[in-house]
């Protein structure tokens, strides 16, 4: 087989990156570069989209139980996976925690209980306006915990405006961990929510990203806290 030949062949098997989801997840992380982006389990209906990050290990926010048979289903590997527990229910908390998911974002204490005690889980608490009366419930818990290590916390941003107020916020309630509980936190994640086509329009912007990353370092610098690994959810 000739050189050409091969490379039509591959060309042939791989999906197209003119395939217009593919282009603007591509786009999504080069915009939100060196963060990490992690994208919708919604996006695996179409199979070329499915083969493209399974391929290249993309990390997969799943947020219901079908959307976690379908991430499963089509290859997937679990470790790559983010799991929000909010809308599982009890049953499908137990399924994601059997499955190995590389983290689980919870919201309530009570859903702790519902892990499979022989399994070691990492979790990150979900960030609300009441943050602090919520993570010192949830977070007394999942450091009581045996097979809970909480890892990070996870906030969501609107418009480029609130955006650095939200991730200072974070930021310093991972800073009130570390103080009563002698634990540093490594993983910040920020859930884009109705601000992603800022980032993954067209014309590719980077000015929220970049806005992210600073208040970052920002907060980081004053709380003298080490810098996080910090993941964009798209």
């Amino acid at each position: 087989m000739t050189l050409s030949t091969s490379f039509r062949s591959w060309v042939r098997a791989c999906p197209s990156v003119e395939h217009p989801e593919i282009r603007r997840m591509i786009g999504c992380r080069d915009a939100c570069a060196p963060a990490e982006v992690s994208f919708p389990a919604g996006a695996l209906r179409d199979a070329l989209v499915a083969r493209w990050v399974r391929e290249r290990r993309w990390a997969v926010d799943v947020r219901t139980v079908a959307e976690l048979h379908s991430a499963i289903s089509v290859g997937i590997h679990p470790a790559r996976m983010t799991i929000h527990a909010d809308q599982l229910g009890a049953g499908g908390i137990r399924r994601a925690s059997a499955a190995g998911a590389g983290g689980l974002v919870l919201s309530r204490r009570e859903q702790i209980a519902t892990l499979r005690a022989n399994h070691t889980h990492h979790v990150l608490l979900r960030v609300t306006d009441d943050a602090t009366r919520v993570c010192a419930s949830a977070a007394d818990a999942v450091i009581g915990c045996r097979s809970t290590v909480l890892v990070g916390l996870l906030c969501e941003v609107g418009a480029a405006g609130s955006s650095s107020a939200a991730v200072g916020d974070t930021l310093a309630e991972m800073d009130h961990i570390r103080r009563r509980y002698d634990v540093v936190l490594t993983r910040l994640v920020v859930g884009l929510g109705d601000a992603l086509p800022a980032v993954c329009s067209s014309v590719v912007r980077r000015d929220l990203a970049e806005e992210i990353g600073e208040s970052v370092d920002d907060a980081c610098a004053a709380l003298r806290f080490p810098r996080p690994v910090v993941v964009l959810a798209a």
